[in-house]
């Protein structure tokens, strides 16, 4: 539930320019650069996870399917989302129109 949401929070982030320039492409050196720390980063959740679970002799876990499919709707749609920004003002001969 949650933790799927966050994770689809996490995927716009990807996308989204720490800077706030215009929005990073899907294959950007940063989306892939997040993407990554995120596979990572859960992979390693999940093992110790269940692993414990598992050595503790109790069923269940982490359902990591819900965080990967929160994080590829991130990703994949959560720019979608977002107010669309509006566009610079006109330069003139001496700087922006205002």
């Amino acid at each position: 539930g949650a933790s799927g949401a966050i994770c689809a929070l996490w995927g716009l982030l990807a996308r989204i320019d720490p800077e706030g320039g215009p929005d990073k492409a899907l294959w950007s050196p940063h989306a892939l650069r997040v993407t990554r720390d995120f596979a990572i980063s859960n992979a390693i959740l999940v093992l110790l996870i269940n692993g414990l679970a598992a050595a503790a002799g109790a069923q269940g876990g982490i359902a990591w399917e819900g965080h990967l499919g929160g994080y590829l709707f991130g990703i994949l749609l959560g720019p979608l989302f977002l107010p669309r920004r509006p566009p610079p003002p006109p330069m003139g001969p001496w700087g922006p129109r205002l």
